[in-house]
Parts: structure tokens; sequence; C-alpha cells
């Protein structure tokens, strides 16, 4: 082969090779900008499904506190409704000595001096006369005389129980000594206009808890 041809060889040659590294230079850029691009479209999906995941899971933190809220407000009101209904039973139960007061009731006036005893009870309140029965019963099973052997009505709208009586007497002692030993003081209003010698005790309606 002549030089001439060898040149005309090597110069196809060149071009041949200058156009495959042109073409395959374009191919990595084209390929290159394919890559990125799907790249780019696959972390612009990433950053929203992130961003969606974020919005669920403060969302979902929401309800969470939310529950929980509602959860302590329903305890609370639970609390607040069982002790409405505690204060409520408390205030509907009536008052009653307990078997080991009425005994004690009982022996403490046996023993001190005897007389005769007034028991009322606020007029109109029924749970006031049940328990001023079972305080004039106490003091009849003791061996004192009750005012018309029943117990009265009081006009006086009073809270509690009290003890009446004109002076200071024996028996007015006795009687206070008796139930503060039971834990049951009596009040004083200074009110008794009846004889010298009696007492009265007067239930009055029952302290609200």
């Amino acid at each position: 082969m002549s030089v001439e041809a060898l040149k005309s060889f090597f110069d196809v040659g060149t071009v041949v090779l200058l156009f495959l590294a042109f073409a395959f230079g374009a191919g990595v850029l084209i390929t290159g900008n394919i890559i990125n691009s799907r790249q780019n479209t696959q972390i612009r999906q990433f950053d929203k499904d992130l961003t969606s995941a974020k919005a669920e899971l403060v969302k979902q933190q929401e309800r969470a506190a939310n529950a929980e809220r509602d959860a302590a407000e329903a305890k609370t009101t639970a609390a607040t409704a069982e002790r409405s209904l505690l204060e409520l039973q408390q205030r509907i139960k009536g008052r009653a000595l307990s078997p080991s007061q009425r005994a004690n009731l009982q022996e403490s006036l046996f023993k001190g001096p005897k007389g005769t005893i007034k028991v009322s009870c606020a007029s109109g309140d029924s749970e006031a006369c049940v328990f001023a029965r079972e305080i004039a019963s106490v003091f009849t099973a003791s061996g004192w005389t009750l005012w018309d052997n029943d117990v009265g009505q009081s006009p006086y709208d009073l809270v509690g129980i009290f003890i009446h009586f004109k002076e200071s007497t024996p028996q007015s002692t006795a009687i206070e000594e008796a139930f503060s030993s039971i834990n049951m003081p009596l009040a004083r209003t200074g009110i008794w206009a009846g004889p010298e010698t009696s007492v009265e005790i007067l239930v009055g309606r029952k302290p609200l808890p």
C-alpha cells in the first residue's frame, strides 16, 4: 500500500474516531440528563412522600393528644359525678345513732340525774323528726320522762342538734356530757322558755356535707 493510501486510511479513521467520540460524548450527555431527570423526579417524589408522612404524623399526634385530653376530661367528669353522687347519698341518708353510740348514750343518761325532757324536730323535716324520735327513745329507755309523750314540732329553722334550758341544772349538764361522750356535742341557742327544771333537745335540719 502506498503512503498516499495509508494517509487516506488514517484520515478516514480520524474522521470516524472523531465521529464516534462525538457520538459517545453526546450519548453520555443525553443519558446523563435522562438519569439526572429521573433522579430529580425520584427526589421530588421522595420529598413529597416525606412531607405527606410528616403531615400524617402530626395529625396522628394531634389525634393522640386529643384522645388523651378527652380521656382525662372523661376521667375528671366521672370523678365529679361520683363525688356528686356520694354527696347526694350523704344528704339523702338519714342521721342515726350507731349501736355503740346508742348504748353509751343510754348508759350515761341512766347513770346521771333524770327529769323531764322535751324532744323536738324541725317542723316539716321528716329526716330530723325520725332522728329526734330515736333520741327520745334513748331518753325514755334511760328513765327520763318525755314531754307530752311524743316528739314535738319546732318552728325554728336551725341546722344541727341543740339543747335548750332556762338555767343550767345537773340534768342539763348530764345531757351535754352524755352527748359529748359520743362525739355529738349539743349547741345552745338560749331560746328555751319552758319550766326551769325542763330541758329541750331540738333536732334541726341535717347539715350539708
